[in-house]
């Protein structure tokens, strides 16, 4: 503890030897390091904020817009399915019976006989499935021209054509997944349906590439379950898994809104993205230019102070050599050259203080002894110099020499008192001691020549 303390107090000492100017230097720059970083902290937040709502304000347009490109991309599945069913080559394909008379689902990679040429198929076609389905709700034949397999679901479409609008596209969920259906049924002349029409897609990475067409390829828009991405249109940069709280690190997320485009009962979200590294890129620019505009203001303003606290520690340390100077010459202090300045004066002011108050003790104690007629006081006069020591020893003599004109005064006054008219004062005195001594001799001669005379 001990060791301690003293520790302390020797880091304390040497803290008080630097010198001032350094410590206001250290100082300024602290106090501007601090300032600097608490402003640039703030500014820089409030800039990004700013920027980030602006963009947010100004990508609200396209975000809207990407919903639309989505839903004008379910919609065309109805589209489709209309025009498919117009079309000469389906009716007459399913006027005739021999597409009833298999027993197994007919899969088709190439375009079958009830679908439009490639070149109508390449200009309005986008559903990943098309399904004949007779008038019993059976499918008979089926095209995907990738040879990937159905969900068994919609091989038997019963109950999901019990829940169709046939004026408008579908989204429900099929085995865990969203999917985009359309149907449309042909009736023969007895308004009986011979066969039902069904486009279906999954709502997957390759739907969402797609709605987005090749104008807005780069446009990035997702499908949420909850907070996590099942499909995307760049699965690159937003694989399916992916959490929104990794997302809104690093982009702005300008539309989040469920499936409601057409006949729908899925709990899916669309949102739309873009990424912020545009804007942080602008906001980087902007704060770049203002740190190099607030760097020379703050070099100005450190200069410029510091230059001020150059100039006045010059001055402080001027007016202390004129304080030390005057406290060695005039009260015989030699103060202790220990600290910054501003402890050397404040030290310094004390001993003067202090000297000063014990001679002005001095000097009234006694006048206020010679006030009473006590003479044998003196002022202490030896660690004065200069102006105090003259002043001590001026009334140190004041009262000697006061002293010794009432003594010789009494003394002649005694002696006549005896009778003795031989006693006389003494005539080296100056000034009004020297009125009074001549009065006293002159007395005692009057009085001697008057008893002669009575003699």
């Amino acid at each position: 503890m001990i060791r301690f303390i003293y520790k302390k107090t020797e880091e304390q000492h040497v803290f008080k030897g630097i010198s001032l100017t350094i410590k206001v230097l250290v100082l300024t720059l602290l106090i501007s390091t601090v300032v600097w970083i608490s402003l640039d902290y703030m500014q820089s937040k409030a800039l990004r904020q700013f920027f980030v709502v602006e963009l947010a304000k100004e990508l609200e347009t396209p975000a809207k817009e990407n919903r639309l490109f989505f839903d004008h991309h379910v919609q065309s599945h109805h589209h489709a399915a209309q025009l498919i069913l117009s079309q000469q080559r389906f009716q007459e394909y399913v006027s005739g019976d021999a597409w009833l008379n298999n027993e197994a689902i007919i899969h088709h990679q190439r375009l079958p006989l009830w679908l439009p040429s490639s070149s109508v198929m390449r200009a309005f076609f986008n559903a990943r499935y098309a399904l004949l389905i007779d008038s019993d709700g059976q499918v008979r034949e089926v095209y995907h021209y990738f040879p990937d397999d159905l969900p068994p679901s919609l091989l038997t479409p019963g109950e999901l054509l019990q829940k169709f609008d046939h004026n408008q596209s579908y989204l429900t969920t099929i085995e865990g997944f969203p999917y985009v259906l359309a149907t449309q049924s042909f009736e023969n002349a007895a308004e009986q349906v011979v066969a039902t029409l069904m486009l279906a897609s999954p709502v997957d990475d390759e739907f969402l590439i797609a709605s987005m067409g090749i104008i807005r390829s780069k446009q990035l828009v997702s499908l949420l379950e909850g907070k996590r991405v099942i499909a995307s249109s760049n699965p690159e940069l937003l694989p399916a898994g992916t959490t929104m709280d990794t997302l809104e690190k690093e982009y702005l997320i300008t539309d989040i809104s469920f499936l409601d485009c057409g006949t729908s009962e899925v709990k899916f979200r669309f949102a739309s993205y873009v990424t912020t590294d545009k804007a942080q890129h602008l906001v980087n620019q902007i704060l770049s230019k203002e740190h190099v505009q607030r760097a020379w203001l703050a070099s100005v303003l450190v200069l410029s102070f510091v230059l001020l606290t150059l100039w006045m520690t010059w001055r402080i340390k001027r007016t202390l050599r004129h304080i030390v100077a005057f406290s060695k010459d005039s009260l015989g202090i030699e103060p202790r050259q220990a600290g910054d300045e501003m402890s050397i004066m404040q030290r310094v002011t004390l001993e003067m203080s202090d000297t000063m108050r014990r001679v002005m003790g001095d000097i009234q104690h006694t006048v206020s002894g010679a006030k009473h007629g006590n003479l044998t006081n003196r002022v202490d006069t030896r660690h004065l110099n200069g102006f105090m020591k003259e002043l001590g020893e001026s009334t140190n003599q004041l009262i000697v020499t006061t002293s010794e004109v009432i003594m010789d005064i009494t003394r002649v006054m005694s002696a006549l008192a005896q009778g003795d008219l031989n006693e006389r004062t003494k005539d080296d005195y100056e000034g009004i001691y020297a009125e009074v001594s001549t009065f006293a001799r002159i007395t005692i001669a009057n009085i001697k020549n008057i008893v002669f005379e009575i003699q």
